[in-house]
């Protein structure tokens, strides 16, 4: 349940931080137009490299104006040191790193003295705060540094390592690991090798400080090869960036070992646990994009084994977080938590601990220390999971991908060298724990090469995607997609993954909705109906089924003499008690009903047409109105263009669809294609429309109590939706019917038992067969209706006399005439010949011969022939289908197409490559991380699949490849 509020809290964070990052964007190219990036420039090229409040002021302009990752301001800074070749700013900046403060022994034992009372208060004091600014300064310093190549701007990444055609050069990647070496080495100092002058009082504020300036640094290095940058990779993996990494890995199994078992120091604790993870990332970012057997895979496992007794006891801290998560910490903390506060006593949650018998005394104990850390009789688990167990097992997954990237990517001797981890009892349990969590999918990466991307699958999430009905979905779209054309597979397969993610994302807000308590009454109604959406079908089902069964002893009485009509009668009153009760609960279940599709329905209907709709915008043939883009107008395809652009306009739109910044986007793009007139037709995307900017129209002031005409556009265009939609179509009708059957006449119930059809998957099959060629058989009917009516010209105009029947003439009119051939020519065995009178002995003999032989061959034997052979064939069609998908499913990779006896020829073949390696799952999974992450997040391989996903360009899926087989060897 934490987990659906976590995903809907995501959810609605993203769509604000999507346009606060807009409204940054735009903030920040203003003051950079009016020469704020050249005056950071001139202020850090003059200064000598010494620090002043002046450059530190600067520095700090220089991070809210890049902060977001800004590429204007960022090419605005790379222009400005293109420009000027004799510039000092690196040169200085260099300076300032290599001048940075490391908070070595020297400054512990000046705040806090090796003896107590040997430093002044005042001057203690002093001391600290110098100190506070000079990390203050080290920390913006860096972050100004990685804020340089936020996204992965390679350009400027290349150009921290070397600047071409400069006339003074500096490397400052090298320049930030020898400042992290220096740090190293001063913590190192501090809290490993001289434990004791770490014990003073003020010994936490200055591990803090180390401990910031660390996950800084990482994060700037990280930033450097992210993309990937394989310059920056290579330059830092020859560097002694592999020596700091051994004195942190010491650091970090001491103070893991030194504060894991107490609890005054978790917050410290997790902060050390922040910058090992941010470690981890770093030493991931340096994998992007390699090859099998590649060097920095070989420095990187060396550099592991090297340190094997600290990473050891790292891998033993993990494996003992995941034990008390896999047997059952929540769960006991969950059974005494009656009240759902939040909050248990000790000796209760000591008491489940004992029950559940998965806990050893020594790991009760533990888990108590650390749990009640203020030790007032109050356990919160929920914050004890977000201080201790959430940092651990983030950090234990981010080491697992580790592990698995670099045995994937490394020599066999190499992965002889690994196993130590892998196969010890602490490697084993952690990938065992994390083995359902490790989402895997293969891209092709930008420099055309398969590449293997790893992220999170959140357990709540993927037991939500196991659920029934959307498994029946996938089962459905996998039965239906175009598995010819690889591109509209591909379009296909990422439309269903949206759709699914949002109907996840949907479900989980609903179920979050319904548990709380205090709901506006709308709200309320609205998860009530949801929530038995399903138990309100089968109930109008079985009302249906019961009042049609009562319309059977439904008879007339009276023979309708003296002008009498008879009347319509059951054969009890009881009966007819009966009737009138169950309708009216009938037709409350059908208000059920058409609400919960406001509710459920019409969400995810909005959804697809706002997706639909912000494509159709990136088509510049679609923003012109092209008649070949839009369809025909007489087309519903073509309707609905046409009544998509009636809202591209508004501010409204999109509402539901993810990316709020389609207008924008489609905007930039038309005017890159030279649209005319897509200012207007698309509005603007970051103020109110041109209408309601200027000053309103006097019929619009007599209005004032109607809502904005962006909400008035947005609102009218959803009525269209659900006038063109047939579902919504076929939900009004049923409760239409339902009200006439209690007001007007049970009989009209009986529309409703064709509802079988829609709850029946097999039915549906049946009339999947009648409408899968309904285009065809529609013009079919249409011709035979045509030729029926040229029959019926010659009829009414030379043999009309052959059409009376005991005095009754049936063809008196043409429409009369009409009627009769459609109605008992059709339905006749030999035709229309059989139905009016001989022509033997009249002058008309031979023409009749003709008349109704024709009329039999062409309408009876062909075109009826035709019609039941549409229908037939598309048995035959869909069976041959459903035949193939299963054959293509066994035979054939779903994401790359490549067949299984190419794959057969490789290791664990086939069943490991669809079922690990191609998963469709893991990139449904894989699409859900990208949208949920924050852009600024995402790794190089993550951003380059987000930014052609943003584009519909799905080049990124491995056609016909795979990360087993080398091209060379397939080829």
């Amino acid at each position: 349940d934490d987990d659906d509020d976590d995903d809907e809290g995501s959810m609605e964070a993203q769509q604000r931080g999507q346009e606060i990052q807009r409204l940054r964007e735009s903030r920040q190219s203003y003051l950079c137009e009016r020469k704020a990036a050249q005056m950071v420039f001139q202020v850090i090229s003059e200064s000598d490299g010494v620090l002043s409040p002046v450059v530190h002021r600067s520095i700090k302009l220089a991070i809210s104006l890049l902060n977001g990752g800004n590429t204007t301001v960022q090419q605005t800074f790379l222009n400005l040191l293109q420009g000027e070749k004799s510039s000092r700013f690196f040169p200085n900046l260099q300076q300032l790193i290599s001048e940075c403060t490391v908070v070595d022994l020297d400054h512990l034992r000046r705040i806090a003295g090796v003896k107590p009372g040997v430093t002044p208060l005042l001057e203690q004091q002093r001391a600290l705060d110098e100190i506070r600014e000079d990390v203050n300064f080290v920390c913006d310093l860096f972050r100004f540094l990685q804020l340089l190549c936020e996204g992965h701007f390679e350009d400027f990444q290349n150009y921290l390592r070397v600047q071409p055609g400069s006339n003074v050069t500096a490397n400052i990647v090298i320049d930030c690991v020898d400042y992290l070496l220096r740090l190293q080495e001063s913590i190192a100092d501090m809290f490993v090798h001289e434990p004791d002058g770490a014990d003073s009082p003020s010994s936490n504020d200055i591990l803090n400080s180390s401990i910031r300036i660390g996950a800084q640094v990482f994060r700037t290095l990280t930033e450097y090869m992210q993309g990937p940058c394989e310059g920056n990779q290579d330059c830092l993996a020859q560097s002694r960036l592999w020596d700091a990494m051994n004195g942190f890995f010491l650091f970090f199994a001491e103070m893991q070992s030194r504060l894991s078992r107490d609890p005054s120091q978790i917050e410290l604790l997790k902060e050390i646990r922040e910058m090992l993870n941010e470690m981890f990332t770093m030493l991931l970012s340096m994998l992007e994009g390699k090859d099998k057997g590649n060097r920095v895979a070989r420095q990187m496992i060396r550099t592991l084994v090297d340190s094997r007794v600290h990473v050891d006891v790292l891998l033993a801290q993990f494996h003992s977080v995941i034990k008390l998560c896999d047997r059952g910490l929540r769960e006991a903390f969950t059974a005494y938590d009656v009240n759902n506060d939040g909050f248990v006593s000790p000796r209760e949650l000591e008491g489940a601990m004992m029950k559940q018998r998965n806990f050893t005394q020594k790991e009760i104990g533990d888990v108590l220390e650390m749990i009640d850390e203020n030790g007032d009789g109050k356990v919160d688990f929920e914050e004890f999971s977000s201080r201790f167990l959430a940092p651990s097992l983030e950090i234990g997954f981010n080491f697992v991908v580790l592990l698995t990237q670099l045995h994937q990517l490394s020599d066999p001797k190499s992965q002889s060298e690994l196993e130590v981890f892998i196969e010890a009892k602490s490697g084993r349990a952690l990938l065992q724990h994390f083995k359902d969590e490790l989402g895997t999918v293969e891209i092709t990466g930008k420099n055309d090469r398969i590449e293997r991307v790893y992220f999170h699958i959140d357990p709540a999430k993927r037991r939500q995607w196991e659920s029934q009905h959307l498994q029946e979905n996938k089962e459905r779209f996998l039965n239906t997609v175009e598995r010819e054309n690889p591109k509209v597979k591909q379009n296909e397969f990422v439309d269903f993954c949206e759709d699914m993610i949002y109907e996840m994302r949907f479900s989980a807000s609903l179920l979050r909705e319904s548990k709380t308590g205090d709901l506006p009454w709308t709200q309320w109604v609205s998860s009530l109906t949801a929530r038995y959406h399903h138990s309100a079908r089968i109930a109008a089902f079985l009302l249906t089924a019961a009042l049609n069964v009562l319309l059977l002893t439904f008879e007339f009485h009276g023979d309708g003499e003296e002008g009498g009509a008879p009347e319509l009668l059951t054969t009890s009153m009881d009966v007819q008690r009966i009737i009138m009760v169950l309708s009216v609960i009938h037709s409350l279940v059908s208000v059920v009903l058409l609400a919960s599709f406001f509710t459920l329905k019409l969400p995810m209907l909005l959804f697809k047409r706002e997706k639909q709709v912000s494509r159709a915008m990136l088509d510049p043939d679609w923003l012109r109105g092209d008649e070949e883009a839009l369809d025909s107008l007489f087309s519903i395809d073509g309707l609905r263009n046409r009544w998509d652009r009636t809202v591209i306009s508004s501010s409204q739109f999109p509402s539901y669809y993810h990316n709020r910044a389609a207008r924008a986007e489609a905007l930039e793009q038309a005017q890159a294609n030279g649209v005319e007139g897509a200012a207007e037709l698309l509005g603007s995307p970051d103020a109110p429309e041109d209408g309601e900017r200027q000053s309103p129209s006097r019929l619009r002031r007599m209005l004032w109590f109607l809502p904005a005409d962006s909400v008035l556009k947005y609102n009218g265009w959803l009525l269209g939706v659900l006038a063109m939609d047939y579902s919504f179509l076929y939900m009004l009708a049923y409760f239409l019917l339902s009200i006439l059957g209690t007001t007007v006449s049970p009989f009209f119930f009986g529309a409703h038992i064709l509802d079988i059809a829609l709850q029946n998957p097999i039915l549906q099959s049946v009339l999947q067969s009648v409408t899968h060629n309904g285009r065809q058989l529609f013009f079919t009917l249409s011709f035979m209706a045509c030729v029926v009516y040229i029959y019926t010209l010659f009829a009414f105009n030379f043999f009309q006399s052959f059409y009376t029947e005991d005095e009754e003439k049936r063809c008196e009119s043409m429409f009369e005439c009409y009627v009769f051939h459609l109605h008992t020519g059709l339905r006749a065995g030999g035709g229309i010949g059989d139905e009016i009178e001989p022509s033997i002995g009249t002058p008309y003999e031979a023409y009749r011969f003709v008349f109704d032989l024709t009329f039999f061959f062409f309408v009876i034997v062909i075109l009826l022939a035709i019609v039941q052979g549409l229908i037939i064939d598309s048995f035959g069609e869909l069976r041959d289908q459903l035949e193939a998908v299963k054959n293509d499913n066994e035979t054939k990779c779903f994401v790359c197409g490549m067949e299984r006896k190419e794959l057969e020829n490789i290791p664990h073949g086939f069943k490991l490559h669809i079922e690990e390696e191609h998963n469709p799952d893991h990139y449904m999974f894989f699409f859900m991380h990208l949208l949920e992450k924050p852009e600024t997040e995402h790794t190089g391989q993550e951003s380059f699949v987000f930014k052609l996903y943003k584009q519909c360009k799905y080049t990124f899926f491995p056609l016909g490849r795979c990360f087993r087989i080398p091209e060379k060897e397939k080829e």
